[in-house]
């Protein structure tokens, strides 16, 4: 993307949040305040949950493009909350590809190969919210119910696990991607590990990303309860892969902007009041940047952890 249309989207996400904030008005952060501890504390607690599931994929993800053990848990975790955090700030291209990257140079992986790295693990997610999109959009058409979305959820999950395991076998997958001139030329041709995941490595890191998409979504889903807002589960089950998907495209720090106007639009659209689906989009921006920031200083007590543990055994 031209430097002068990326400012001029920047710009446009920062005004946009900017009016969602005036829209929303003082209720909205009175609302906040007076939000249930114990609810808040368990929406906490489950979007930390999330964190220990992505580090355990990010970590199985490496060991198993790399053939080696890279490092330990507890540095994945803390890699992983320190690209989180970063993401507050950055665009996701550059905190989550090029900040990940970046922490596995410092384990042993070299920079070109850890991007690559970076990217399978984050296309087990693009993949899964791409798929999911379409029991959503059946969902917000009312051609699903409740019931119907869970299941074509499920049979989404099973067809494409079957979909990774017949790619992954033999590299038929890497043949495919070799065919397409545009990604040809993209794609690392020498490396000094694989490029994709064994099948049964494969089939693992797909059920941690059911797992991780599944966590956020009920996370999503608590912190509406937290300030007041129990909408229900399925409403947000249908509306977060599609604007998880935003975040791909993304130019501003966590989406800003763009990721409140999905929420805001998806809930609307589900029947929601205009001004609950409003407070919930500034609630989860506020709530996520406090989760993020408490989960991101944990991870650092926990490497320290590794840390210490060394220097005792030496």
């Amino acid at each position: 993307m031209k430097k002068w249309l990326r400012l001029s989207l920047q710009i446009l996400s920062v005004l946009l949040f900017v009016a969602i904030l005036w829209w929303a008005g003082p209720d909205v952060w009175r609302q906040l305040l007076d939000s249930s501890p114990q609810a808040l504390l368990l929406f906490l607690l489950v979007y930390g949950l999330a964190g220990v599931i992505s580090a355990t994929r990010f970590r199985l993800m490496t060991q198993s493009l790399t053939g080696k053990w890279c490092a330990s848990w507890r540095q994945f975790y803390y890699l992983n909350w320190t690209a989180r955090a970063l993401g507050l700030v950055l665009p996701r291209s550059v905190s989550g590809v090029g900040g990940k990257a970046v922490g596995l140079k410092a384990y042993g992986v070299s920079l070109k190969y850890g991007v690559w790295i970076v990217v399978v693990d984050n296309m087990f997610d693009v993949l899964l919210l791409a798929a999911m999109c379409l029991p959503s959009v059946l969902f917000f058409q009312g051609t699903l119910n409740a019931v119907g979305l869970f299941a074509g959820l499920g049979m989404v999950f099973v067809l494409l696990a079957a979909v990774i395991a017949w790619g992954t076998r033999t590299d038929r997958l890497w043949d495919i991607l070799q065919r397409i001139p545009f990604l040809r030329s993209r794609l690392p041709q020498e490396v000094s590990g694989r490029l994709l995941p064994t099948t049964t490595q494969a089939l693992q890191a797909w059920t941690w990303t059911a797992a991780l998409n599944g966590v956020l979504a009920l996370a999503f889903f608590m912190m509406g309860r937290a300030v007041g807002l129990p909408l229900p589960l399925p409403l947000i089950v249908a509306a977060y892969p599609i604007v998880q998907l935003s975040l791909v495209a993304a130019v501003t720090p966590g989406g800003l902007g763009l990721f409140e106007l999905g929420w805001i639009g998806l809930l609307v659209l589900g029947g929601v009041a205009q001004s609950d689906a409003v407070a919930y989009s500034v609630a989860q921006r506020a709530y996520v940047v406090v989760a993020v920031l408490v989960w991101a200083a944990v991870s650092l007590l926990v490497s320290l952890t590794e840390r210490w543990k060394r220097v005792d055994s030496e």
